[in-house]
């Protein structure tokens, strides 16, 4: 069953890179996922690659749950070294900002309903992005 809405976790390619990121090496995992995509137009499956990203080094660093717990996914990210994450949190601000871009499918396939979905998916994403430019700040200090 195909998961799909307006929440950061209504979607199949965020849920499956959640599931993989379990059995790899999270600074493996972060050294490809967080590569600058192709200048240009973001594709869908780029751009929620990018948010699986932020919401795992939103976990990792700032201890968010995120319902409904993914196969342990919350379990898993507990476990790891937010040092490590720390050290992707600016390209992961970068990337989750192409996704809320003009030149992003997925901000364009979400905005497809300009509606209360389209709103929650928008108010969603920039809290996400708040929460790791809050912690990437705090660092910088």
């Amino acid at each position: 069953m195909g998961a799909w809405g307006f929440g950061l976790l209504d979607n199949d390619t965020i849920l499956d890179v959640l599931e993989a990121v379990k059995a790899t090496d999270l600074s493996k995992f972060l050294d490809i996922a967080t590569k600058e995509p192709q200048p240009g137009y973001l594709d869908d499956d780029d751009g929620q690659v990018l948010i699986a990203v932020g919401i795992i080094i939103d976990r990792v660093t700032n201890g968010t749950a995120y319902n409904p717990n993914i196969d342990g996914f919350n379990e898993w990210a507990q476990l790891q070294d937010p040092a490590i994450a720390r050290k992707y949190q600016e390209a992961a601000v970068k990337g989750l900002y192409r996704v809320i871009g003009e030149e992003s499918e997925t901000h364009e396939l979400n905005a497809e309903d300009a509606g209360e979905g389209y709103q929650e998916w928008m108010t969603s994403m920039k809290d996400l992005i708040q929460r790791l430019e809050v912690l990437y700040s705090a660092n910088d200090n």
